[in-house]
């Protein structure tokens, strides 16, 4: 199980072969920033995560726009953290590998 940017797309890959894509890229610039809209829930939903070099690394700017959108209940999910929580997990486990 993972994610992956393919063919336009944020990606969440199965370990079953499957997926569902759960984003559309917008804007791909690299090393700088990367948007994509939300294609899971209801709404209209934008992620910006942007890259700054600073000294000794990199700042990750992450913006949510039109969470006012989405339902309150999904909306207040987003803003606590529960999806970045998972995703973040995923990465620390890749990165000790």
């Amino acid at each position: 199980m993972g994610i992956r940017f393919q063919d336009g797309y944020l990606r969440e890959l199965w370990s079953d072969g499957g997926h569902v894509d759960t984003g559309k890229v917008l804007a791909w610039e690299p090393p700088r920033r990367l948007v994509w809209a939300d294609l899971l829930n209801d709404g209209e939903m934008e992620i910006e995560v942007a890259f700054s070099p600073v000294e000794g690394g990199t700042e990750v700017l992450l913006e949510h726009r039109g969470l006012d959108t989405l339902p309150p209940a999904v909306a207040g999910r987003i803003r606590r953290g529960y999806s970045w929580n998972i995703a973040l997990g995923w990465f620390a486990e890749h990165w000790k590998s």
